[in-house]
């Protein structure tokens, strides 16, 4: 089969010192050779022409935590209330929801944020009570830590004034004991058994819903951060029948019967889509809702959120996974979870198979002391930069000036030497475009005109390469994809403006014409 020579392009090789091409060749599915068309057609003179018409190439984005069925659930499946303005808004949405559903069954729905509205109190049952007296319903807060369920999906589930607590969790209650209708972290699984199991007919249409929009942003490859069986069976059906396109890394919530599995693993060959060689532990809540783990309580409050495990329980789960051969990636917010989650890795150093390479999600409140820990022991870190536009709000109203001047430390991170991947956690964040989070990686403005800590703001290269190189280095594949190089999978993107040339005022106008995956075209 002949040689690919795309031509007549600037094409970004996001190398850390600005450099670029006008041409390059992409043979099977990788990169062969980069320079100019004249070189390039003189040493592939049967090669078959691509002219790029002046477009900008760039390689391919690597989202490294994105909830792809989610994001496909909120396309019919569950009720989208992401970006409404105040409860009453919410509720009205939901009778229109209700009224038009062809199921008489549970109502879902989820993304909305208190901290917007303008009295910025969580609902309650009571509120879902008026609209829903005799079927049950369930509205998941943004950060899918915290959830509101009416009085019919409480009775259904058995919770009452007598119902304890569970551990890593926490239930909501007025002022008589009786439950409001709020389940906090853990607790929120006491609903799951009432609430009907979808199909995994129902997971492979959400997860190629969610394909499409991410082949529509430039995205490529992915990390869905949270996986159980049935969600494993939806993608693994889709890869035996050639449907999954996107490069696709599962972590998987439980141990499970089988071996760890990683495409990547011979530079030479890449056979599959699907990933599947780490396993997913939560260590606390989110900031937005004010769950994740602190040393110093939220502001007004005696609250420090909510540790999710034992150390010991934590540590003996990592140890039997990392032993079987699993990667440890950890869900890790607050400063007193990363600790935690820190101290765990660094016993977990001295086991078997201590070459194996963690993770820690989001590393919101690192102190100095984490990230130089993390460095030492060659810890990832995958963060979301669109977390400081549309949950910086929540930010400023919960977190004391301190915290607020260590959130999400992007500069520091990477003059510390730490490996950082950028993702969008979609769907708790509204518009998880990479081209987006790039942008908010290096303004870091919230959607209130303010700037948080200005001092950790990165340049636009290293944002490109943390949404690319920085998830690849993230699934083990950093010598095989997420570069515009000799050998690596020719995963790239074709765009209509030069990022390096727009001014914010023109960001939105960036537009993704072409997307490639192994060289073949895909949109």
């Amino acid at each position: 089969m002949n040689p690919y020579l795309f031509h007549n392009a600037k094409i970004f090789l996001l190398d850390g010192k600005n450099n670029h091409c006008e041409a390059m060749v992409v043979e099977n599915d990788r990169f062969k050779a980069f320079g100019t068309f004249q070189e390039l057609f003189l040493s592939f003179p049967n090669a078959i022409q691509v002219n790029l018409d002046g477009r900008f190439v760039f390689p391919g984005f690597n989202d490294a935590h994105i909830h792809l069925w989610k994001v496909g659930s909120l396309l019919g499946h569950t009720l989208d209330l992401r970006g409404v303005h105040s409860k009453e808004e919410m509720l009205v949405l939901l009778h229109d929801f209700a009224v038009n559903a062809t199921s008489k069954d549970w109502l879902l729905a989820r993304g909305f944020n208190e901290a917007l509205w303008e009295n910025g109190t969580l609902p309650t049952c009571k509120d879902l009570d008026l609209l829903f007296p005799d079927r049950p319903c369930q509205v998941m807060r943004t950060c899918a830590h915290i959830v509101v369920v009416n009085s019919f999906a409480l009775r259904l589930a058995g919770i009452d004034e007598n119902t304890a607590d569970p551990e890593g969790g926490h239930i909501g209650r007025f002022e008589n004991g009786k439950p409001n209708g709020i389940l906090y972290e853990a607790a929120i699984k006491l609903m799951t058994p009432f609430i009907p199991e979808i199909t995994t007919a129902e997971y492979k249409k959400m997860i190629l819903e969610g394909q499409e929009k991410c082949l529509e942003m430039g995205i490529t490859s992915i990390t869905d951060p949270e996986i159980y069986t049935p969600q494993r069976v939806a993608y693994e059906a889709l890869e035996k029948e050639g449907l999954l396109k996107l490069r696709v890394n599962l972590f998987l919530v439980h141990l499970p019967d089988i071996k760890p599995s990683n495409p990547y693993l011979s530079k030479d060959s890449c056979t599959g889509r699907l990933q599947m060689d780490t396993l997913k532990f939560f260590a606390d809540g989110g900031l937005s809702g004010q769950t994740a783990a602190v040393f110093r309580p939220y502001k007004a409050s005696d609250n420090f959120g909510v540790l999710r495990m034992s150390t010991d329980y934590f540590y003996n789960l990592a140890a039997k996974g990392q032993i079987n051969g699993w990667k440890i990636a950890t869900h890790a917010i607050g400063d007193a979870a990363i600790d935690q989650v820190l101290s765990v890795y660094e016993k977990l150093k001295t086991e078997v198979n201590h070459s194996l390479v963690h993770r820690i999600e989001h590393l919101g409140l690192p102190q100095a002391k984490h990230i130089s820990l993390m460095n030492r022991l060659g810890i990832i870190c995958a963060s979301q930069p669109a977390f400081v536009r549309e949950l910086g709000p929540n930010f400023r109203q919960y977190l004391d000036t301190e915290y607020q001047q260590i959130i999400y430390p992007y500069h520091t991170l990477l003059k510390e030497g730490v490996t950082l991947a950028f993702s969008s956690d979609a769907p708790v964040v509204r518009d998880f475009k990479p081209l987006s989070g790039i942008r908010d990686a290096v303004q870091r403005v919230d959607e209130q005109g303010y700037t948080h800590n200005p001092q950790e703001k990165i340049i636009m290269e290293q944002a490109f390469i943390a949404y690319t190189y920085g998830g690849a280095l993230a699934d083990g594949a950093g010598d095989i994809k997420g570069k515009m190089a000799p050998h690596f999978l020719a995963d790239f993107i074709v765009l209509n403006k030069n990022p390096f040339q727009s001014s914010w005022e023109d960001w939105d106008q960036i537009k993704i014409e072409k997307v490639y995956i192994g060289g073949k075209l895909i949109l």
